[in-house]
């Protein structure tokens, strides 16, 4: 009990962490840039926040799944639900990124939109950055399987370093400063931290994974 009530006191900071992360830039943007580049920067974010969602649900629903599995060490099949859940995950983000670039604006026009999505050069290095957010998010969540939440300094300071680096670069580098603030500090630590903290635990290389996932996945089709 007293484990649950410590991981679960964790989960608001993790939260707060996550919101300066994804979404103070916004705020940030309609301080420092006019109004027709905040307005594309919030819906871009916003769809893209949304689409990485969609891309984690399999995750989500996978996770009773992944706590039985832990509790019971069954190491292959959690080595392949996690690749399986990894590649369903990207492929859905990817096509979703790719739909959103070709016919993002057309759709927004069909529906009466003012606001268009940030120039396609933007948006794909946007994308990326939101990819590689998805990847850890998926090693995250499957890091608290064993009753650890070891992130959360991590969130909260990776929050305040992205706001910072935003205030100081809005002014000089417009929405491009903006990007490039989420990228590097996000690249800098839990891009990667996460994910290899995973792999270590599945006591699984990052190929293995991928291998006995593809294998899952391609058996159920």
């Amino acid at each position: 009990t007293h484990l649950l009530l410590h991981n679960a006191s964790n989960v608001g900071p993790v939260q707060y962490g996550s919101f300066l992360i994804q979404r103070r830039n916004i705020l940030i943007a309609s301080i420092a840039l006019g109004l027709a580049s905040s307005a594309s920067y919030g819906m871009t974010v916003t769809i893209l926040t949304v689409l990485m969602t969609v891309s984690s649900v399999l995750c989500q629903l996978q996770l009773p799944s992944l706590n039985a599995m832990q509790s019971k060490n069954e190491r292959e099949s959690l080595v392949a639900i996690y690749g399986q859940i990894q590649l369903s995950s990207w492929a859905v983000f990817t096509l979703g990124l790719f739909v959103l670039a070709v016919f993002g604006n057309t759709v927004l026009n069909s529906i009466g939109s003012d606001t268009k999505l940030l120039a396609w050069p933007l948006l794909l290095s946007f994308g990326i950055i939101y990819l590689l957010e998805l990847n850890h998010s998926i090693a995250a969540t499957y890091l608290t399987t064993v009753n650890k939440i070891p992130f959360v300094k991590a969130a909260l300071i990776s929050g305040v370093s992205i706001t910072t680096l935003a205030i100081l670069f809005a002014d000089a580098y417009g929405i491009v400063g903006l990007i490039a603030a989420q990228g590097v500090v996000q690249l800098a630590y839990n891009n990667w931290k996460w994910p290899t903290e995973a792999q270590k635990h599945l006591q699984s290389s990052f190929l293995e994974t991928i291998k006995k996932g593809a294998n899952k996945l391609t058996g159920k089709i």
